[in-house]
């Protein structure tokens, strides 16, 4: 199965119940693929833990520096933090 597979079927994972199945198959995947973003990517997307999603994002911006969505969540991610302690 191709890393895009395996990400995917990941993916439907967390949507069909099985979410933490699937966050663990993705964290396994960065382990196994560690120069591909697209890993780091979904758990970005899909990890309902703030800090999780911005050290994805933090990943994501390491191995593709010109992946503006990655930049853009995390600011905003950084601005809803604020507003947060505010």
């Amino acid at each position: 199965m191709s890393l895009e597979q395996e990400i995917i079927q990941s993916i439907c994972m967390t949507q069909h119940g099985r979410y933490e199945e699937g966050l663990g198959r993705l964290q396994q995947l960065t382990l196994l693929c560690p120069a591909d973003f697209r890993p780091w990517w979904a758990i970005a997307h899909l990890s309902t833990e703030v800090q999780q999603r911005r050290e994805a994002l933090h990943r994501v911006l390491a191995l593709k520096p010109d992946q503006s969505q990655a930049r853009e969540l995390l600011m905003r991610l950084d601005s809803e933090a604020v507003a947060r302690a505010s």
